[in-house]
């Protein structure tokens, strides 16, 4: 039982090290993005090409997303270090995890097989230590009311004694005395009973307190199932609608930049469409983290061997799920097809304007 508990332990501490490890990487990859345009800013003032004030507000974006940064890896740093209470050297001393163990990206989600519940709740109830430990307890308060209906029944015992005088004489007299075989039974009668009576009452209601106590563990362990499979089947569903947003704002991201390219939106515009993509890659990984949370809650109420569980998740491939990197430059084969588009944008937001 304390395997299991120790083991769920670790594994959230585990995704949320990994979460939070995405999530610094996506604020560091936002941060490189105002890095590099300030880059070109500075170029452009120098030559005369761009204004100032749009590099003193690139500078802004600057300071405001390094702060975020530092602000996620004091989150990252905090993970690392409890999940070293997890991780021992050979003398047992706590490991604070390196930089270098985080994965990239996370596992792929693989949604285990539909089940049969009464099946599932069987294997649960068989493999659970808290079933097992009130069958334990029910074993020993039996014996004791055995006992005890013991020592309401009357007593009888049978004696057999033998003796016989050993060695030469002591006197002159021959005094030994001859050999005497004794055979016989003896019986007592308990009348005063009342303490027997007593314990086998209390040891009764007992037995029958446990039972209920060994009924509601299996209904707390069955509603368990019923809660982690709810939050993992749920939890599929929001990683796939984040991911369906995240690819959304990688594309809109995409075009607008474009458009910022060519002088058609300014950088205030921008700064929240790259604002808007990141919280929303930071909702994809906390939807990863969540599922795979809720994987390991569901493997806890089946009882399943926590290290073999784990072996089976470091197996599955890296997911390819987007992430701020999938941000691509603009191909010239697109940019006739995207300029189209942007002059359709922009005729019909002057027609809902007009």
């Amino acid at each position: 039982q304390a395997l299991l508990e120790v083991s769920l332990d670790a594994t959230t501490n585990y995704w949320q090290w990994v979460a939070a490890g995405s999530a610094l990487q996506a604020q560091q990859e936002l941060l490189k993005l105002a890095e590099e345009r300030g880059k070109q800013y500075e170029a452009g003032v120098e030559a005369g090409k761009f204004a100032e004030i749009d590099l003193i507000l690139n500078q802004q974006l600057i300071a405001e997303r390094s702060t975020k940064v530092l602000e996620t890896e004091r989150k990252y740093r905090e993970t690392a270090f409890k999940l070293g209470l997890f991780l021992r050297d050979d003398v047992g001393r706590p490991i604070v995890p390196d930089d270098q163990w985080i994965p990239l990206r996370f596992p792929a989600i693989q949604p285990p097989p539909p089940g049969d519940f009464q099946s599932d709740l069987a294997a649960a109830l068989s493999r659970r230590p808290e079933p097992q430990i009130l069958q334990f307890q029910i074993r020993g308060i039996q014996l004791d009311r055995q006992l005890a209906c013991n020592e309401m029944l009357p007593r009888l015992d049978f004696i057999a004694e033998a003796s016989q005088d050993m060695c030469e004489p002591a006197t002159k007299s021959d005094d030994k005395g001859e050999f005497e075989l004794l055979i016989g039974f003896t019986s007592e009668v308990p009348i005063q009973r009342r303490k027997a009576r007593g314990k086998v009452q209390s040891t009764t209601a007992k037995i029958a307190q446990t039972n209920q106590k060994l009924r509601l563990v299996r209904d707390k362990i069955g509603v368990e199932l019923q809660t982690a499979y709810n939050a993992l089947t749920l939890s599929g569903q929001i990683v796939e609608q984040a991911e369906a947003s995240l690819r959304a704002s990688i594309d809109t991201l995409d075009r607008y930049r474009f458009a910022f390219e060519r002088g058609k939106i300014d950088l205030i515009y921008l700064n929240l469409l790259e604002t808007k993509a990141n919280e929303t890659e930071i909702k994809l990984i906390e939807a990863q983290q969540n599922w795979f949370a809720a994987l390991a809650q569901m493997q806890i109420a089946l009882g399943l061997d926590p290290l073999e569980q784990a072996m089976t998740v470091s197996e599955l491939p890296p997911s390819d799920l987007p992430t701020s990197l999938d941000l691509h430059d603009i191909e010239d084969a697109q940019s006739k097809t995207r300029l189209k588009d942007w002059d359709l944008h922009e005729s019909n937001a002057r027609q809902n304007a007009e």
